[in-house]
């Protein structure tokens, strides 16, 4: 089926659909690094139609699709963001857009909405739902039943621990399939009634699930910082939630064992009397590595490689964080090619969403006569 990606960033949606089968006819972006990388990467599948709001004042600007795709900002709805009682009025994070998403999807009427938001919108709001169950009314109102799913990527093969709610909203009067529950999972839900408000109230949780392989692993915070910049994790089990961290250093530190004045003093002192170098452990120190690259690899396993008592990491590196979300490292590497900075790497894999999970759901998206 033909689908369009709505504020696609690089595009991660786009690709996981492409890998379910679909045939992508364009996508909308703003963010020129994204744009950047996308045009070059993926050849700008079908074209870049730029500004949603724009696109919303004159929507037959668009070509035709069945599948509407949708991974919209979520600061708005986010735990971690600002949060008002009415986050559709925050334009300047993205929170609106999803007024101007639902004003295409009146004119174009797709077949199938496929729409990914942070679990928060489950409890953003005056009373727990109330924001997710204004989205559901609205696309209601639009002629769509939906159904939706709190998907975490550690079940579909990543060691990220990310979970992401799917809406998928299905034009009535339309063959449509059954998409959810997916991977086990039972935090699954369907709403058919035109007062999706009242429905929705009952019966969405924006608790934790659990399921699938890696139930139950999580990724161990070593340290109690009093910001949460300085957070040192280990690395057994599962990530935790990958986000853009813009600025301040806040992607996850590896430490690094340097030489204290002690130390120095001792191997001074060493080499004088002896003619020979000795670097010893006494006195040594463990401090977060600058660089975003593990040591020289050697026969014998160091500190910058592996687990010392329990406390030693290393800084994720943008080619990491596009691996936590599935992508290729040959979509790192054409990004590394133009020039394009760590930090705007890491906030296009922070701000995208996983690619497995997007293929996992697509290819369920398949309907009788497409």
């Amino acid at each position: 089926m033909k689908f369009f990606s709505f504020a696609s960033g690089v595009d991660l949606f786009g690709l996981g659909m492409r890998q379910a089968g679909h045939e992508q006819v364009g996508h909308a972006e703003v963010d020129k690094w994204s744009n950047l990388l996308n045009e070059e990467f993926n050849n700008s599948k079908g074209g870049n139609y730029g500004d949603i709001r724009k696109i919303a004042e004159n929507p037959s600007i668009l070509p035709d699709f069945d599948i509407a795709c949708a991974g919209l900002p979520c600061p708005a709805f986010s735990i971690a963001g600002k949060r008002t009682e009415n986050p559709f009025d925050q334009a300047e994070c993205g929170g609106d857009l999803f007024i101007h998403f639902c004003k295409i999807i009146q004119f174009k009427k797709p077949r199938i909405l496929f729409l990914e938001q942070v679990k928060g919108v489950l409890s953003s709001g005056k009373w727990k739902g109330e924001i997710f169950s204004t989205m559901l009314h609205r696309l209601s109102e639009l002629g769509y039943d939906a159904e939706w799913q709190t998907c975490n990527s550690k079940n579909f093969g990543v060691p990220q621990n990310r979970e992401r709610v799917f809406v998928i909203g299905y034009l009535r009067g339309k063959s449509r399939p059954k998409v959810f529950p997916i991977v086990g999972e039972t935090n699954s839900h369907t709403c058919k009634s035109e007062s999706a408000k009242t429905a929705v109230a009952r019966t969405i949780s924006g608790g934790a699930h659990t399921g699938g392989n890696h139930s139950g692993m999580t990724i161990l915070q070593l340290n109690k910082p009093k910001h949460s910049n300085d957070r040192i994790y280990s690395d057994k089990g599962i990530s935790p939630t990958i986000n853009s961290c813009s600025g301040g250093s806040r992607q996850p530190f590896v430490l690094t064992e340097v030489r204290s004045e002690e130390a120095k003093k001792i191997r001074r002192e060493h080499k004088a009397k002896t003619g020979k170098d000795f670097s010893p452990r006494r006195g040594k120190e463990i401090v977060p590595k600058k660089e975003s690259v593990v040591g020289t690899l050697t026969t014998r396993k160091n500190i910058e490689q592996s687990i010392f008592d329990g406390k030693v990491l290393r800084r994720l590196t943008p080619l990491e964080f596009f691996r936590l979300q599935g992508a290729p490292d040959s979509l790192y590497h054409k990004g590394r090619e133009l020039g394009i900075s760590d930090t705007q790497l890491f906030k296009m894999a922070g701000n995208s969403v996983t690619v497995p999970v997007i293929k996992a759901i697509g290819e369920r998206l398949w309907v009788d006569g497409s």
